[in-house]
């Protein structure tokens, strides 16, 4: 059955914290309303495989099923480049959520008018 990695806090925690990303050739990709579903591909993009996240009961067993697949863990170095660099990510992405929440409520209040389209006149 279907579940939300929301409702599964070790399953949100693997994927979200970069735990999934500690090893090598793993991208996390959040779909809102999705299952999490790592599918892995061969060198050349084929499909080889669905694994779903869901059944995966904490994250000793999550690492554990990556290595049973065959990935290889980030050195710590490599671990700590790509937390920071997914900080200063999540610095910018969070900025521009700001600034688009108050272009709403600036529209909602009336702050802000739309000018029509020129082509539409």
């Amino acid at each position: 059955q279907w579940m939300s990695p929301n409702k599964l806090p070790q399953l949100k925690s693997f994927l979200r914290d970069g735990e999934a990303e500690s090893y090598h050739g793993v991208d996390v990709e959040f779909r809102n309303g999705s299952e999490a579903v790592m599918t892995i591909y061969d060198k050349d993009g084929k499909e080889l495989e669905q694994v779903f996240m869901h059944g995966i009961e904490n994250k000793e067993r999550m690492h554990q099923m990556m290595v049973d697949k065959g990935f290889q863990r980030k050195s710590e170095e490599e671990i700590k480049e790509a937390y920071e660099r997914r900080q200063k990510l999540n610095v910018v992405v969070d900025k521009r959520l700001k600034e688009e929440k108050k272009r709403r409520a600036d529209r909602l209040k009336g702050k802000v008018t739309v000018e029509p389209n020129r082509d539409e006149l």
